[in-house]
């Protein structure tokens, strides 16, 4: 499969698509909830706790119902900018953990407790102790 890099131009959480704009690509590809990965599903649907907008993805092209849409899509991680991934691992007596990202190569990520805002502490009824 051709992958191409891209940024999300726009991104409406209460209908649940966007476009993704790439110079390689000539018009706006569609983007659905559905065509995200799982971890970015989550985070997208409250809205305020991480925007898709702006951000450079990578993804592939696919069709359905006739109509082109993206695919495989995966957030690329920029420094200084939030990302999202899934806890893998967390040891609440030391308190530190893992956070696998699809978007990102060469394993997890390494987090302290104190590397989490306070008010994500206690989040989808998980808590870091």
């Amino acid at each position: 499969m051709v992958y191409y890099v891209g940024v999300v131009n726009s991104f409406d959480t209460s209908k649940g698509y966007g476009f993704i704009s790439s110079a390689q690509i000539q018009g706006d590809v569609f983007l659905g909830t559905h065509d995200l990965p799982a971890e970015l599903q989550q985070a997208v649907v409250h809205p305020g706790l991480f925007e898709l907008g702006g951000r450079t993805v990578q993804f592939g092209v696919g069709s359905r119902d006739g109509k082109t849409h993206a695919t495989d899509v995966a957030l690329a991680p920029a420094e200084g900018l939030p990302t999202v991934g899934t806890v893998v691992s967390y040891n609440d007596q030391k308190g530190y953990g893992f956070i696998g990202v699809s978007g990102l190569e060469g394993g997890d990520v390494f987090f302290s407790k104190r590397d989490i805002p306070p008010h994500m502490h206690a989040f989808d009824g998980r808590s870091f102790a």
